[in-house]
């Protein structure tokens, strides 16, 4: 009796240790997904001249995903991944990043589909009519696509996804490798944009070498708040001795109404303040 008792703790034991070392190796898995697969980088070419574009093109491999149905719009979006980014101008590359401020997924993972080994770019959108089938791309140039939001439907809408409104697209965008440290980063000029839903009406919404940190819309005014970090030391390459701003934009006139607060402005303000408290 005493020896089926101790083998059984032996059992026991046994397969605690089992199911530990097997949790331990799911958890190790994960980490390195997280981690070493995000650290690989999109190569990107840059070459001079366009026959140089074309003939470098031609060797880049590209795939699409499955299509993104726009509510209330006879259109479709498909994305197009490429394993690397022609630009005018040896290779570089395309680092994806997410901004922890909202929960919007990067897109510098390709389709997302889960086992795929390849690191791919969203490096174009088509824009696809769903009645005549017209099919056709919404960039004229190579990029690689942060962000695109649509709209959601009218049954799906809240106030977080009441952004963007019906008909609008909002886009994060780079077009190049900005600062040109051989890498399309954090610190490169990632323009924001509004477009219409076929991508037309494309028109940049910040100014150029700034990216955004956070954004907020205003339904009933229409107006989309960014706070954005925009360069001001002169190296070319966004970080943190850059400037902040709040700017306000009109969605419907796809515009910079004003600049609500910059990091300079702010210091004033405070020191307006510490003066007053001294008096």
């Amino acid at each position: 009796m005493k020896l089926e008792k101790y083998n059984q703790i032996i059992w026991a034991v046994i397969g605690s240790g089992t199911i530990l070392l097997v949790a331990i190796g799911v958890v190790i898995a994960l980490v390195s997904a997280l981690f070493f697969g995000r650290d690989r980088g999109v190569p990107v070419e840059v070459v001079e001249g366009e026959g140089t574009v074309e003939r470098a093109t031609a060797g880049t491999r590209h795939d699409f995903c499955i299509p993104i149905s726009i509510p209330d719009s006879p259109y479709q979006l498909i994305r197009v991944t490429v394993d690397r980014v022609v630009v005018k101008g040896g290779a570089v590359a395309a680092k994806g990043f997410s901004s922890s401020n909202y929960d919007e997924a990067p897109l510098t993972r390709g389709c997302g589909y889960s086992g795929s080994g390849e690191t791919q770019a969203i490096g174009n959108i088509l824009a696809r009519h769903t009645g005549t089938g017209q099919i056709r791309p919404i960039l004229q140039q190579n990029a690689v696509i942060h962000t695109l939001e649509y709209p959601s439907g009218r049954a799906e809408r809240t106030d977080r996804r009441a952004f963007p409104p019906s008909g609008v697209l909002y886009w994060e965008i780079a077009f190049a490798d900005s600062n040109g440290d051989g890498r399309i980063d954090e610190h490169d000029d990632f323009g924001a944009y509004l477009s219409d839903v076929d991508g037309r009406n494309f028109k940049r919404i910040t100014p150029g070498a700034s990216r955004v940190l956070e954004k907020v819309y205003d339904e009933p005014r229409g107006t989309l708040y960014l706070k954005i970090l925009y360069e001001t030391t002169g190296d070319k390459s966004l970080d943190r001795q850059d400037g902040t701003a709040l700017i306000e934009v009109n969605v419907q006139r796809r515009e910079i109404v004003r600049t609500v607060v910059n990091r300079e402005q702010l210091r004033g303000l405070l020191r307006t303040v510490e003066m007053s408290q001294t008096r």
